[in-house]
Formats: C-alpha cells, sequence, structure tokens
C-alpha cells in the first residue's frame, strides 16, 4: 500500500491515481448496491470509533499549534486514506472479494518488495527516502507477510507456490532493510503465528520451538553481519543513542507525552508534532523531529481522547476479528476450508506487526492500517449479512 509512482514518476504525472479513484467513486455512485455495502459496514461495532477519531482529527485543524499544516496534510493526504477505507467497505461484500482482495494486496506489495530489492544499492534498503525510509519500507513488507503465509497454508498447487515465492519475498525485504523495529515486528508476527497454529492444528511445544529454529535459521543465512550487530545494540539500551541523546526515541517520547498533557484535549493538532517539538521545546535545543511513536504521536496531536480512540479502534477491531476465528475453531474448521480463518488469522498477525513495529514509528496515518481495518470492517459486515441470509432462509423452510 505504498505510493507506487515514487518508483515509477510516469504514474504520477499521467495522474493514474486520482483517475483510478475517480472511476471507483464513479461505480459507487452508479451502483446502489454498492451503496448499500458501505451502510451495511456502518453496523458493525468499530466504525463508530473511526467516526469520532476522524472528527477529532477534523477538530484538531483551527486549534493546532499550525493549522495550515493540518490542512495541507488533510487535503493532500488523509483524505485519500479515507477513501481507500471506503472503497474497501463498499466493493468487498464477501468472503470471496476478501479473498481476491488479498491476492492483489500480497502480490503488488510482492511485486513492490521484488523492484525495492532490485533497485536498492549498498546500505539500509528503502522504497524511497523521501517518504519510506527502512524502517518504514519493513513495516510495509511486515503487514503483508501473514497474509502471504496463511494463503500458502491454506491453498494446494500453483496458488501455493505463488504464496511461498511472495512471503519469501517479503521475508528477504524486511531483512534488507536492516530494521531493528523490523525485526521486533517479525518476532511479534512469527510469534502470533506459531500461537494460531497451535491452537488450529494442536501442534505440541516442541513442533512450534521447531518452527520458530527454521525460521530462525533462515534469519540468521539471509541477515547480514551489519544487521546482526544492529540488533545486537538492543541488548545493551544504555550504550544505544535512543536513550543516551536528547534526539533519541526515548527523549522524543518524553517530549511527546509531555505535549500531550499540555494540550489534553484537542492536542497540538494533527501532523503538527514535528513543528510542535521545534516550538515548545526550543529553549532546550529541541530540534524538528518525528515522533517516532504512532501512539506517542496521536497523543500529543490529538490529545488524551484521539489517543483513547485510536487504541480502542485498533482493540475493538482485533477483538471482532478474534471472535470470527473462534467461531470457526469451535465449529472445528480446517484453514482449508475456512476464509474466515485465513482472512482472520492474517489481519490479527498483520495488526500485531503493525502495534509492534508502529511503536518505533510515526505511522498512525498510513494508508495500509486504514487498509486493514477496512478489510477486517468488511469481513465482520460479510459473515453478519450471510449469517442474516441463513436465517431468513431457515424461516422460509420452517414457514
Amino acid at each position: 500500500m505504498s505510493q507506487i509512482q515514487l518508483l515509477f514518476p510516469i504514474l504520477g504525472a499521467l495522474q493514474t491515481q486520482k483517475i483510478v479513484i475517480g472511476l471507483a467513486m464513479f461505480g459507487i455512485i452508479s451502483q446502489p448496491a454498492l451503496i448499500d455495502n458501505i451502510r451495511n459496514a456502518m453496523n458493525t461495532p468499530t466504525i463508530g470509533v473511526l467516526i469520532f477519531l476522524v472528527a477529532w482529527i477534523l477538530l484538531s485543524v483551527p486549534f493546532g499549534v499550525y493549522p495550515g499544516q493540518s490542512l495541507v496534510f488533510i487535503t493532500q493526504s488523509y483524505w485519500k486514506v479515507l477513501i481507500t477505507f471506503l472503497l474497501v467497505i463498499a466493493y468487498v461484500s464477501t468472503m470471496d472479494d476478501v479473498g481476491n482482495l488479498v491476492w492483489v494486496y500480497i502480490s503488488s506489495v510482492g511485486m513492490l518488495a521484488i523492484i525495492t530489492i532490485l533497485s536498492a544499492g549498498f546500505g539500509r534498503m528503502e522504497i524511497n527516502a523521501d517518504v519510506y525510509d527502512a524502517n518504514d519500507t519493513a513495516l510495509q513488507f511486515l503487514l503483508a507477510l501473514p497474509f502471504a503465509v496463511w494463503k500458502f497454508k491454506s491453498l494446494t498447487g500453483y496458488k501455493r507456490l505463488i504464496a511461498l515465492l511472495i512471503a519469501l519475498i517479503l521475508l528477504i525485504g524486511i531483512v534488507k532493510t536492516d530494521s531493528r523495529g523490523g525485526f521486533l515486528g517479525l518476532v511479534a508476527v512469527v510469534l502470533v503465528i506459531m500461537l494460531q497454529l497451535k491452537t488450529l492444528e494442536k501442534r505440541s511445544l516442541f513442533g512450534i520451538f521447531f518452527m520458530l529454529a527454521m525460521v530462525g535459521c533462515g534469519f540468521l543465512y539471509l541477515a547480514d553481519a551489519a544487521y546482526i550487530e544492529r540488533i545486537s545494540t538492543m541488548l545493551t539500551p544504555s550504550q544505544d543513542y535512543n536513550t543516551a541523546s536528547s534526539t533519541g526515541r526515548l527523549q522524543i517520547w518524553d517530549r511527546g507525552i509531555q505535549m500531550m498533557f499540555m494540550n489534553p484535549i484537542l492536542g497540538v493538532g494533527v501532523y503538527n508534532f514535528m513543528s510542535a517539538e521545534g516550538m515548545i521545546f526550543a529553549e532546550i535545543g529541541a530540534r524538528y523531529q518525528a515522533a517516532h511513536n504512532s501512539f506517542v504521536q496521536v497523543g500529543a496531536e490529538l490529545g488524551i481522547p484521539g489517543l483513547v480512540a485510536f487504541c480502542l479502534l485498533i482493540w475493538r477491531t482485533l477483538k471482532n476479528i478474534r471472535s470470527l476465528s473462534a467461531a470457526e475453531i469451535i465449529s472445528n474448521k480446517k484453514i482449508t476450508e475456512s476464509k474466515n480463518l485465513v482472512a482472520t488469522y492474517s489481519i490479527t498477525g498483520a495488526i500485531t506487526a503493525f502495534v509492534v513495529s508502529g511503536f518505533f514509528l510515526s505511522a498512525a496515518y498510513i494508508t495500509s492500517l486504514y487498509f486493514l481495518l477496512a478489510m477486517a470492517v468488511a469481513i465482520f459486515s460479510a459473515n453478519h449479512i450471510h449469517a442474516k441470509v441463513i436465517k431468513q432462509e431457515k424461516m422460509f423452510t420452517e414457514y
């Protein structure tokens, strides 16, 4: 879910993004069924929280430290994120639609990973330094990885092979970024997948540890000495610049938390963290730096209500998805038989990756997160509609 025009400038010149969005929006306007899909999605538990969060973001604009910057962010970037959310819940109404969308997602991110790997020079790999640095790049690949893994587990034949290749490409891409946050996110994703496998296939602890060891060996094979050394610095945090320097993450997080309590209701305004840090803490030599933590970013920019809504949005999404996967497991569904399990397990892994890696990135408003949230809403809505249809058919049969 990256800005592909950064790699292919001609796409930006042709305004392909606006053309595609325009055609998709025209489809919604011209097809009542798509409007019905949106209406049905509005009944899902997380939509109310999302609407509050968006309203709070808009409300923060005029009261922020730099309203013009917030307005530019809303009008140039954030509206596209919301349109992406809207398009997903409009066009995805069945589990078959979800499956097709997942293929499009992992294929596009896989191709992006291939292009990035092939075009990378020396040093840490990144999609585009102006927008996606190495840590952001690792996050993009991480979010798609659980989908590729569960596609691999649920399919047979050539599709299974394609899913495996995409998963391996994404893994190589993550390792080549040399991102410590990416490493922690990868560990979290692997642990979540292992626990899901243990629940689903009743694997023994020995089997789980064996699979973890295999993944670890693969990681060590792909990682170079420089990456291993970067990871090892996490064992001595007192010597790391993130804890020792005034420009390190811990000091930035501390200033961000102070900003939140100095502006507890509406924060310093959406997308104003960097400006606020430089303005409020200029006397102590603070530079205009990003939050490097999605939760600190939201708390500082949107205040305590915004942070609560953001956390609640993620928690309720995970809770709703878990309820669907639990119902499938109780029904003794196998992974090859259940599209729900493939989708819900994938989203659980992806959101876990966001929470862990996003804890070290300013990624609260990225398109990929809203894409995952929209897909979760679409899955919940599709299951609700399917249950209503079955109930109506049963009533008709009994009648």
